[in-house]
């Protein structure tokens, strides 16, 4: 068996499914408002494809396939909750899972098909990242098996072990943008799988590298540039026009006026029946307008 400690090349893998194989991964910080994401392709119809937990206390999140479905159970320490989505997922086919955290609300998105649940109780933060286990992908490390105390959920030992492949795990902690994280540790990861974006990450500006069959794809959401690879330069300042006179500008609120070509104007006061005041929400904030109707088709 192959073991990888350290190695950010394992970012693409496929695991055994041995008694003893896993993959361990940074601690996961959602705090009130984080997610995480991750690709996986297996004929095996049941199996552990995640574990966290707040270190032997209440809080864990247990995600796996059962009868081809992904089902996730989830506990803050007011009972456990169940989500699942998709089917016959054991199909040779790759699938996006991603679960998210939104104050009292979790979502577990399968592909194209979502469910979300609220939590009972006043907990809506997951445990404590201080206390917090590692991620756990596959399987649980063998040595727990004498240590059943140490797990929110001891029967997560028991579990059959995914065997099957995994690619473009990522992170969002406490609601910052997504990023790639590397493997810790293994045990049975049979081949290291080298996704097109660890052979040759072509995004720039900080775009998120997202590894498909075709290759490599950029996300480009959580930079201020645009293009394939996150290439052309940063999105531009100027507001948008509409067709008539126009007074606009960028605020971090709803603008008591707004600026443009270093001119202000008042739009709480302008005419209510020849103006019409909007907020259009962009990548650099949000824009405040007042247009009057155009009297002729020119901008």
């Amino acid at each position: 068996m192959l073991s990888c400690f350290m190695l950010s090349l394992c970012t693409g893998f496929e695991l055994e499914g041995s008694q003893t194989s896993f993959a361990k991964f940074p601690k996961w910080n959602p705090c009130q408002n984080g997610s995480f994401t991750f690709e996986f392709n297996t004929i095996q119809s049941n199996g552990l494809l995640l574990y966290i937990d707040d270190g032997g206390k209440f809080d864990f999140l247990e995600l796996k396939l059962v009868a081809g479905a992904i089902r996730l159970r989830l506990n803050l320490g007011e009972g456990a909750t169940i989500l699942s989505a998709g089917q016959n997922l054991n199909d040779r086919q790759w699938h996006k899972v991603e679960v998210s955290r939104r104050n009292e609300d979790t979502t577990l998105i399968v592909d194209k098909e979502s469910q979300t649940k609220r939590s009972g109780g006043f907990e809506m933060a997951f445990a404590n990242v201080t206390k917090n286990s590692f991620v756990f992908v596959g399987g649980m490390p063998i040595t727990y098996s004498a240590k059943l105390s140490l797990l929110a959920l001891p029967s997560v030992m028991f579990e059959p072990r995914f065997k099957g492949s995994i690619r473009n795990m990522l992170y969002s902690n406490c609601g910052s943008p997504l990023e790639r994280v590397d493997m810790i540790e293994s045990r049975g990861v049979r081949t290291n799988q080298l996704d097109s974006c660890e052979e040759d990450n072509p995004c720039l500006h900080e775009g998120i590298c997202v590894s498909t069959d075709d290759g490599a794809i950029c996300d480009c959401s959580y930079t201020q540039y645009d293009g394939q690879f996150c290439q052309l330069g940063e999105l531009p300042q100027s507001p948008p026009y509409l067709l008539g006179l126009v007074w606009g500008g960028y605020s971090n609120s709803l603008c008591p006026f707004s600026n443009v070509h270093g001119r202000e104007k008042d739009v709480t006061g302008l005419d209510r029946e020849s103006a019409h005041p909007l907020q259009l929400n962009t990548r650099k904030g949000s824009c405040c307008t007042a247009a009057k109707p155009a009297v002729t088709d020119r901008l």
